[in-house]
């Protein structure tokens, strides 16, 4: 495990090394904002439910849509990316936030559950949230580990495992003695990750571990602008930059991750404005809004098929409740944007 974490860690070094620096010399206007939608590619708008892989998902995604050959159209699950990143980085495997290049890094290297790990597996069974599910399988390892030490814990141990037996669990899809042998042979952190491994063994594609992510950060953009062009403001300029390279790479029919403040999704001044933290989603399209004048983009968030949770009025009406795809305009997303990951080869 030392070696692998090294090793993606090492990658991701040379990712952010070679990292290409924007050029904010474009202005976005309609002959530039031609209509493209790459959604069909992705299959339906995901939901990371009451635990933050907001990461995980977008890392699936640009999996799913960067191996869509090889994967013959089945989609990466987001629960197993967030299981490998957890793993490799020595989190908790219910640790929340990440980030998108190790989570796909991760993902090479470990290779991906093409069948939805999390919607077969996660969401199914005794445990009605993902973040139970997942507690309640460092529970049985734990439980596990202490019958080996103490028989009074049997009992409990049996118990806890009969949940699931005896549910609509995929834990049910693999043998005792498999199961048994994963629970000796991995540790309360690495557990989860393992047990997927062998639910999901059939279904299992490796994938090249290669270097081609490119990240952009506003500062990195801004204080360029700002040594070239004296008194630039560098916030805004960063920004701007930022904007024109997702638009570029959608030109190019290339998702782009963006990370960005989720307060420009609610109604100025509420609480869920004023508390909104990070977040990060896919942007899988573009098109021209005549009456604004403005370039849209179409943002495939993580939060299921559902507009309930855009209540910024500039929103009113962008959100697709069939869903769940947004249209978020540059102007907006500009305000708080401040990271751009895409893949630089074709997809």
């Amino acid at each position: 495990m030392k070696k692998i974490r090294s090793d993606i860690i090492k990658a991701l070094f040379a990712v952010l090394v070679f990292a290409t620096i924007t050029q904010a010399d474009q202005t976005i206007d309609e002959q530039n904002c031609s209509t493209k939608d790459l959604s069909a590619s992705f299959g339906p708008v995901r939901d990371q439910g009451n635990i933050g892989w907001c990461y995980a998902n977008v890392a699936a995604d640009m999996l799913t849509y960067r191996y869509k050959n090889e994967l013959q159209g089945r989609r990466v699950s987001a629960g197993y990316v967030a299981l490998a990143f957890n793993e490799v980085m020595w989190k908790k495997p219910n640790d929340d936030a990440g980030d998108v290049i190790p989570a796909v890094l991760a993902a090479e290297y470990f290779g991906v559950c093409t069948t939805d790990f999390e919607e077969a597996a996660l969401k199914s069974g005794p445990f009605e949230t993902i973040r139970d599910k997942i507690n309640n399988l460092v529970l049985l390892k734990t439980v596990y580990d202490k019958k080996k030490k103490n028989p009074a814990y049997r009992d409990p141990f049996e118990a806890h495992l009969n949940r699931y037996i005896s549910s609509n669990s995929l834990i049910n899809k693999i043998s005792r003695e498999e199961l048994e042998y994963t629970l000796r042979n991995s540790s309360v952190r690495t557990f989860p990750r393992k047990l997927a491994d062998r639910i999901c063994d059939k279904d299992k594609k490796k994938l090249k571990f290669k270097l081609d992510l490119n990240f952009e950060f506003f500062l990195f953009e801004g204080i360029k602008n700002f040594i070239f062009q004296k008194g630039t403001d560098v916030s805004k300029s960063g920004k701007e930059g930022i904007i024109n390279s997702i638009n570029k790479q959608i030109s190019r029919d290339k998702p782009v991750a963006a990370a960005y403040k989720t307060n420009i999704f609610y109604e100025p001044g509420s609480d869920y404005y004023k508390n909104a933290g990070s977040h990060v989603s896919v942007l899988v399209g573009r098109r021209w809004n005549k009456q604004s004048k403005t370039c849209e983009f179409l943002l495939r968030n993580s939060w299921g098929k559902n507009c309930y949770s855009y209540s910024n009025p500039e929103l009113k009406g962008k959100c697709d409740p069939n869903t769940g795809y947004v249209w978020l305009s540059s102007e907006i997303l500009k305000r708080s944007v401040t990271e751009a990951v895409y893949f630089r080869g074709s997809p």
